[in-house]
């Protein structure tokens, strides 16, 4: 059976341009390495800011990336559709800084691969947990 590696990557720049772009196509921009690059670029994504950079990439036993999703961890409630300042009023009675947070969105390209289904991929994601 094959085996898979999970990463965490703290910039995109360690996943790469071009690898990157292979999964993400080119159908929507803010899927773009250029977009996610320039936001890591400009300091609008960092722990400073409350998104912190966090991708996540699934490779290979031979370093090919089959999968990435980007996702930033959350430093605070801001900016969001639904706010949770009420777990982190409770959080903070419990002298705990932040909830814990992840954002990601998915980045998907089926790909038709001898050995990878979409079943193998979440199996190797959810390792985990």
């Amino acid at each position: 059976m094959s085996q898979f590696v999970l990463k965490t990557n703290a910039s995109i720049q360690e996943i790469g341009a071009s690898r990157w772009q292979a999964l993400a196509g080119n159908d929507n921009p803010f899927n773009s390495f250029a977009f996610l690059h320039a936001l890591e670029q400009s300091g609008s994504v960092a722990a400073h800011t409350g998104w912190q950079p966090q991708h996540l990439s699934v490779e290979t036993e031979t370093g090919e990336l089959i999968g990435a999703v980007p996702a930033y961890l959350k430093g605070h409630s801001q900016g969001e559709y639904v706010f949770d300042h009420a777990w982190q009023m409770l959080f903070s009675a419990q002298a705990a800084n932040t909830i814990p947070n992840c954002k990601s969105l998915s980045l998907s390209r089926r790909r038709q691969r001898p050995n990878c289904s979409p079943k193998v991929t979440r199996r190797a994601a959810a390792k985990l947990y």
